[in-house]
């Protein structure tokens, strides 16, 4: 499994993959569905974090997003901004091995936590990164959202 960096002329695959976790953009987008729109909203965003936006492959296929930031702008601390894999990808431990390539990433550069939003109402993502370690040390609303923020010392 790799990451290889995505860019806005990769939005087909982007909006593939979103589009098939419609729970998921319920609770991020209010809707099922995104849109060309939306997926630039989000790299705006993540350019204005100095993110970095990637796709995770795995066989030579994509099976998902992940989009992080080593010093966020607000804490000056390392953040996954987006871990979202492909709906017929998932329980196959992409997203377990993403989040340890990308933590083992962190503690050669000298980080010793990471941290990661959880949408209020996204339960398989709570349990997803408690299981991984994860713990909640705050709350925070971004617009009219509920953000649970988890961190964990690597």
């Amino acid at each position: 499994m790799i990451f290889v960096p995505n860019s806005i002329e990769k939005i087909a695959l982007e909006k593939k993959i979103h589009n098939s976790q419609p729970q998921y953009n319920l609770l991020a987008h209010g809707r099922e569905t995104v849109t060309d729109e939306m997926v630039q909203a989000d790299f705006k965003e993540n350019e204005e974090v100095k993110g970095n936006r990637m796709i995770i492959e795995a066989e030579g296929k994509a099976v998902g997003l992940f989009d992080y930031c080593y010093k966020n702008p607000n804490d000056g601390q390392p953040w996954i901004g987006l871990l979202l894999i492909e709906a017929r990808h998932e329980k196959k431990g992409y997203g377990k091995s993403a989040v340890a390539m990308f933590e083992e990433s962190l503690r050669k550069q000298g980080y010793n936590k990471c941290r990661i939003g959880v949408l209020q109402g996204n339960e398989k993502a709570k349990q997803f990164w408690e299981k991984l370690g994860y713990g909640k040390y705050t709350e925070k609303t971004r617009g009219n959202q509920l953000i649970l923020c988890y961190e964990k010392y690597i």
